[in-house]
């Protein structure tokens, strides 16, 4: 509703810029408002018929947010984004302003000389008027809000004052007593996790799923999130999908010790979603350049990963499991389009990538028949090997263990067809 609203406002705003017709809510245009006009404008001939007021919301006595526009002045058609405390708010011009004890001010400045606080800021961002946007919310969490209704619980990653702390931060001397410094840093984390459940989730329905490294999971309803963010305690908020949740639960991950990101989902013949790639790891690795072949395609890692070996997972929803990308290498057409999509990300090439330019093309052709003739060595990256010692060339068109003229052929029939 807030949205529709913002929507109809910025429309009946942008079909009076250029020039505002000579109208407006005079029984709103008090004497005092109309002089605090005129000192903004520095026009003493400005008369009330001459004001136009959107808006005019009461936050406390003899303070209101408005917004208002003068009959004979132009106004840019563009939207603007105005920062201010840990809010963003978006406008289409004039801008919003504050009129407090008969003087107009920037929304900026009320707030640097304390006419207004975060309280203030809080009470307009609950306004149907006025779009805002909490800064503490990130945008992942911002856009799938809009999938949810009011009373749907959303999985929210909090970060709170001191989630940022360091075992060093604690000890300067952690090295004496490494373990014993550990545990007090778990200590401290545990207590921020119980201020945030006991202090600002008080009051909100909340489930409590899980938290470590200074970093809690809970969930919350979505008409609460505005709620939380306005306290000073949470520093940042962000979602956490469902697919995101399992793998927290399968691979219980230290929170700021790994990378994640869903690459793309797809849905089966019924139009049920049936499965979702994952890319994936712990930042910490065996160290070693491995590869192997799905289809058509090389998978490539810098690293062992304890989760999916090669960085790479699939998320099944019918079977509610993660599979690591090595273990479907057999069965390349499980899932729909998975080599497909697998074929535009990083790490993997295609098989007859000769030059490693991740696409074919004649020059592989050229190249492999080159080599084969000894006119020039196998390119370094040729050669790959599996963390199982399984070793494969990525110009083995046909899979039988060595190249040979009939894998540059093979490219060749490919590239025609």
């Amino acid at each position: 509703m807030k949205k529709i609203l913002a929507l109809l406002l910025t429309l009946v705003i942008l079909c009076s810029c250029a020039s505002i017709s000579a109208f407006a809510l005079y029984d709103e245009v008090t004497d005092e408002f109309l002089e605090a006009v005129r000192v903004e404008y520095d026009n003493d001939k400005i008369e009330k018929n001459a004001v136009l007021i959107y808006y005019m919301k009461e936050l406390s006595e003899n303070k209101y947010v408005t917004q208002y526009a003068v009959s004979g002045y132009m106004y840019t058609c563009d939207m603007v984004n105005i920062v201010v405390g840990n809010y963003i708010i978006e406008s289409a011009r004039p801008e919003p302003v504050i009129f407090a004890d008969g003087t107009m001010y920037e929304m900026v400045d009320a707030y640097e000389k304390g006419i207004i606080n975060d309280d203030d800021l809080f009470l307009m961002s609950t306004f149907d008027e006025i779009d805002m946007i909490s800064l503490k919310v990130g945008g992942a969490l911002r856009f799938y809000m809009g999938g949810y209704r009011n009373e749907d619980f959303i999985n929210v990653r909090f970060e709170v004052e001191g989630s940022d702390t360091t075992i060093s931060d604690l000890d300067e001397n952690f090295g004496d007593d490494i373990s014993g410094a550990y545990k007090r840093l778990e200590e401290y984390f545990d207590q921020l996790h119980q201020k945030l459940l006991n202090e600002v989730l008080k009051d909100v329905e909340h489930i409590d799923l899980v938290h470590n490294n200074g970093i809690s999971v809970v969930a919350i309803k979505r008409k609460d999130i505005e709620k939380v963010s306005a306290y000073d305690f949470v520093t940042r908020m962000n979602y956490i999908s469902k697919v995101h949740m399992k793998y927290i639960d399968t691979f219980n991950p230290r929170f700021n010790e790994y990378t994640y990101a869903e690459r793309a989902g797809e849905v089966d013949k019924k139009g049920n979603l049936s499965h979702a790639i994952v890319t994936a790891n712990s930042l910490m690795g065996s160290d070693a350049e491995i590869g192997f072949r799905f289809g058509d395609l090389i998978i490539e890692s810098p690293a062992i990963y304890t989760d999916f070996t090669y960085g790479y997972g699939v998320y099944d929803y019918n079977k509610d499991r993660f599979y690591d990308l090595y273990d479907l290498r057999n069965d390349v057409d499980k899932y729909h389009r998975l080599e497909e999509r697998l074929a535009s990300y990083k790490n993997t090439r295609p098989v007859g990538d000769y030059d490693r330019d991740k696409k074919l093309s004649i020059t592989d052709t050229t190249g492999i028949q080159r080599h084969i003739a000894g006119l020039e060595n196998m390119p370094s990256g040729e050669v790959y090997v599996s963390h199982k010692s399984e070793v494969g060339y990525v110009s083995d068109v046909d899979n039988d263990n060595v190249v040979t003229v009939l894998d540059a052929t093979l490219i060749q029939k490919k590239l025609v067809e």
